[in-house]
C-alpha cells in the first residue's frame, strides 16, 4: 500500500527493506553500476534517514537504474533539498491542480512524497539534520515542478499541484515545522494537513481523485491506435501470406491460399464445402450480418477480437466486473470462481456495483418498462434500458440475452398451454464455462419472464470443483417472476437429462441449450451428441460460424442414419457478440453465439 512504513527498529537497525535497499548498492557499487563514493553514504546511519518514510521511497531507490537518471549524486548519494525563492513558488501556482492526493513523509534525515504508491520526490537535508519547513517546502515544489522520472508508469507524471498532501503520522520533525511550511506554501491552494485529522475525509477525497484517474486512463487510451489485422495465413500449409491481397478460393471466396499449389492440393477436400461456404458469404452481404447498431462495429472496419482488450481499455472495463472473461487474462482461474467472489458481497448495491455494468441496470430485476415481445435485437433493448450505443455492455450481456432470445423465440411458442397462472420453464445448459460467472448478471432475465419460474441449471466439465453448492435465486414479486440458478461441474450424462439428481425435480428439462457449441476439435467431446438426439427433450445450440452448424447437422445425420435433423435453417443471433471473431485462414463470418 502507499503509505506501508518500516517500523522504526527495523529502520535503525538496517534491516527489511532498508536492508535490501543497502545490498542493492552494495552489489551496484561491485558491479560498477555505481561509484563507491555514491554507495558509500549508505551505511547502517545514512539508511536510518530514510525510515518512516512512504514505502514507495525506498522501493523507488531499491529498483532504481543509476545509469538512466541523475539520483545518486557522488557528494552524498541523494538528491538535497534546497531553497525555493518566493517568485518560484509563485510561478507554480499557474501549474494545473488536480483531485490527487499525496502523501508526505518526514524522518530524520528526509523528506518523500508519493503518489499511489509511486514516487514523486525524495530529498535529504543538506546538514543531515531534522528536517524544517525550507525542506518541506523545497521537496513539495520539486514534487510538482520536476518529480521523479516516471516513464515506467502508464500514465507519467506531469507538472501540477495536489488537492490534498496528507503528511504521514510517522513524521520526525515539529508540527511547527508542518505548519510554517504551510503558511510558505498557501498561495499554491493545496490543502496540506495531518494524516489524523484528514481520517474522517480520505476515503471520499480517494474515490473523487479514482474518478479522475479513470478519466485521465480514458482519455489517454482514446487516442491509442487499434492494432492492424495480423497477417493471413495459407489454410494448407500455414505459412503467412504476403500482401493486403491474398489468394483465395475464386468461388466461394472464403478460404486462403498462398499459392496455386496450395489450392490444387486442397482441392480434394475444399470441393466438399465450397457449395456451403459459398452460401454462407452470399448471405452474410445479403443479410448484412454486419449491421450492427455499435459506433465500434462500422460495417467496414469492424471490432476485432484481436483489438478485445484495447478497446476494453478504452471503455475503461478491462479486468472489470462481468468483463473478466473477455480479455483471457483471467484463464487461469477457474469457470464459477469469479461470479463466487460476487456472491460473497452482502450488500445489493455493492454486489451490483461489482458488476461493472451501467447504473441504469440497478436493480436488475426491476419491472421492465414497454413490451418484451419488441425486444429483437440490441438497439431495441439498449433503449428500453436507457443506455447509450456506445455502453460496451453487450459484451457481456450476450450470454443472458441470447437464452433469452432462444427460449422466447424457440422454445415458448411450442409448450403446451398451460391453465397455471405462473409458467414453469426449467432448462439445462450444458457445457459451460465463463456462463459460469455470469450467474448474477442472469438476473436481467427475471423481468424479460413476468409470469414465469425460470429454472436453469448450468453443467459443465470445466466449471470449478471447489464451488460451494449453491442455488441463486432472484425474483420480482410485483411481476410474479422468479430464477433458480445451479451450477454443477462433471459431465452432462443421461441421468441428469432425466432429472435424477439434486434439485432437479425428477423430470426432463423443458430444453437443454448449449452456446458456442464445440463442433470439431478435442472440445466437442464435451458436448454428449448421443444423449441429445436421442432424447425427446428440445436442444437449441448456438455457434460462433453458420458452416460450423451445417457441418454438426450433416455429422448427426450421418451418425443417426439420417433420422436427425435441426428442424430450422441455422439463423443469425441477434444478440451475437458485436465483435468478429477474425480467423487468418478464412473470411467466414464469426462472433461468438454468432447462429
Amino acid at each position: 500500500m502507499a503509505n506501508e512504513t518500516p517500523s522504526t527498529s527495523e529502520a535503525d537497525g538496517a534491516s527489511g527493506p532498508l536492508a535490501s535497499l543497502a545490498g542493492f548498492f552494495a552489489v551496484a557499487a561491485s558491479e560498477g553500476l555505481v561509484s563507491a563514493a555514491a554507495a558509500f553514504p549508505l551505511s547502517a546511519a545514512a539508511l536510518s534517514s530514510l525510515a518512516l518514510l512512504p514505502f514507495a521511497a525506498y522501493s523507488y531507490l531499491a529498483n532504481h537504474q543509476p545509469r538512466e537518471a541523475p539520483l545518486l549524486k557522488p557528494a552524498f548519494g541523494l538528491q538535497l533539498s534546497r531553497v525555493w525563492s518566493a517568485a518560484e513558488i509563485a510561478a507554480a501556482a499557474s501549474h494545473p491542480s488536480s483531485k490527487v492526493i499525496w502523501q508526505l513523509g518526514i524522518s530524520s534525515r528526509a523528506v518523500a512524497i508519493s503518489e499511489d504508491g509511486n514516487l514523486r520526490c525524495i530529498e535529504f537535508t543538506p546538514s543531515g539534520d531534522l528536517p524544517t519547513s525550507n525542506d518541506i517546502v523545497s521537496a513539495i515544489m520539486t514534487a510538482i515542478s520536476s518529480p521523479h522520472d516516471s516513464k515506467h508508469l502508464e500514465i507519467p507524471f506531469v507538472t501540477l499541484r495536489p488537492r490534498v498532501i496528507s503528511v504521514l503520522q510517522t513524521r520526525q520533525c515539529e508540527d511547527i515545522e508542518v505548519t510554517k511550511a504551510i503558511e510558505q506554501l498557501k498561495d499554491l491552494d493545496i490543502r496540506i494537513d495531518l494524516a489524523e485529522n484528514l481520517e474522517n475525509e480520505i476515503e471520499d477525497m480517494k474515490k473523487e481523485w479514482s474518478k479522475e484517474i479513470q478519466e485521465k486512463a480514458r482519455v489517454e487510451l482514446a487516442k491509442k491506435e487499434y492494432a492492424p489485422q495480423p497477417n493471413r495465413v495459407c489454410f494448407v500449409c500455414r505459412n503467412e501470406v504476403v500482401g493486403k491481397n491474398p489468394q483465395q478460393c475464386g468461388n466461394c471466396k472464403a478460404v486462403l491460399y498462398c499459392s496455386t499449389d496450395c489450392a490444387k492440393k486442397d482441392w480434394p477436400n475444399h470441393k466438399l464445402l465450397c457449395p456451403m461456404w459459398k452460401t454462407t458469404m452470399k448471405r452474410a452481404e445479403d443479410e448484412s450480418f454486419h449491421n450492427l447498431p455499435f459506433p465500434w462495429y462500422p460495417k467496414t472496419k469492424f471490432l476485432c477480437t484481436y483489438n478485445m482488450a484495447l478497446f476494453l481499455s478504452k471503455n475503461a472495463v478491462h479486468n472489470a466486473g462481468v468483463y473478466r472473461r473477455l480479455c483471457h487474462c483471467f484463464d487461469n482461474v477457474p469457470y464459477g470462481e469469479l461470479g463466487a467472489l460476487t456472491q460473497k458481497i452482502d450488500d445489493p448495491k455493492s454486489r451490483f456495483n461489482e458488476l461493472g455494468i451501467p447504473e441504469e441496470f440497478y436493480p436488475l430485476n426491476k419491472k421492465f418498462k414497454g413490451d418484451v415481445k419488441n425486444i429483437t435485437g440490441w438497439e431495441k433493448y439498449y433503449e428500453s434500458i436507457g443506455i447509450p450505443l456506445d455502453s460496451p455492455v453487450a459484451m457481456a450481456l450476450e450470454c443472458p440475452l441470447t437464452v433469452f432470445h432462444l427460449i422466447n423465440k424457440y422454445l415458448i411458442p411450442r409448450m403446451s398451454a398451460s391453465k397455471e397462472k405462473i409458467r414453469k420453464i426449467t432448462i439445462h445448459m450444458i457445457s459451460c464455462t465463463y456462463e459460469a460467472d455470469l450467474v448474477h448478471l442472469f438476473e436481467i432475465l427475471v423481468p424479460l419472464f413476468p409470469n414465469t419460474d425460470l429454472t436453469i441449471h448450468m453443467f459443465g466439465q470445466r466449471i470449478s470443483p471447489n464451488l460451494t453448492p449453491t442455488v441463486y435465486k432472484f425474483s420480482n414479486v410485483e411481476i410474479s417472476s422468479t430464477l433458480k440458478i445451479t451450477l454443477r461441474q462433471g459431465t452432462y450424462l443421461e441421468p441428469q437429462m432425466n432429472g435424477e439428481g439434486e434439485h432437479l425435480e425428477g423430470k426432463f428439462p423443458d430444453s437443454v441449450i448449449c452456446l458456442n457449441a464445440p463442433v470439431n476439435g478435442p472440445q466437442s467431446n464435451m458436448v454428449p451428441w448421443k444423449i441429445l438426439v436421442e432424447s425427446p427433450v428440445r436442444s437449441l445450440v448456438t455457434v460462433s460460424m453458420e458452416s460450423s452448424a451445417l457441418f454438426l447437422e450433416s455429422m448427426l445425420l450421418r451418425n443417426t442414419g439420417g433420422r436427425f435433423t435441426f428442424g430450422v435453417r441455422p439463423t443469425v443471433n441477434p444478440f451475437r457478440q458485436p465483435c468478429f471473431e477474425f480467423q487468418q485462414d478464412v473470411n467466414l463470418p464469426a462472433w461468438s453465439n454468432g447462429f
